[in-house]
C-alpha cells in the first residue's frame, strides 16, 4: 500500500506492505486507531476483513495501476492511496 499526500509547500509518501495491512495484529490496530464520526467498527470480525482481503488481491491482480483513493483539489494538493 502506498500512501501519497503532495502540496505545494509539502510531500509526503508512506509505503506499507498489503500484507501486514490485512493481518490479524493490523486489523487490530487499525481498528482502534481509526476514529471516524459516525463509523462503527466494533462489530467488524476477522471473517469479514478476510473478505475484503480477498476482494482487493482480486482487483489488484486484474488491474495492477488500481488506486483505491485519487483525490486532487483545486488548489494542486493530492491524497493517493494504492494497493
Amino acid at each position: 500500500m502506498r500512501i501519497e499526500i503532495k502540496s505545494e509547500e509539502h510531500s509526503f509518501r508512506l509505503i506499507l506492505p498489503t500484507g501486514l495491512v490485512f493481518t490479524p495484529l493490523g486489523f487490530t490496530v487499525a481498528k482502534g486507531a481509526i476514529k471516524v464520526k459516525g463509523l462503527d467498527l466494533t462489530s467488524l470480525k476477522w471473517k469479514d476483513v478476510r473478505s475484503i482481503k480477498k476482494a482487493v488481491k482480486k482487483c489488484k491482480k486484474a488491474n495492477p495501476d488500481w488506486y483505491l483513493v485519487d483525490v486532487e483539489s483545486a488548489s494542486g494538493e493530492r491524497v493517493r492511496i494504492k494497493l
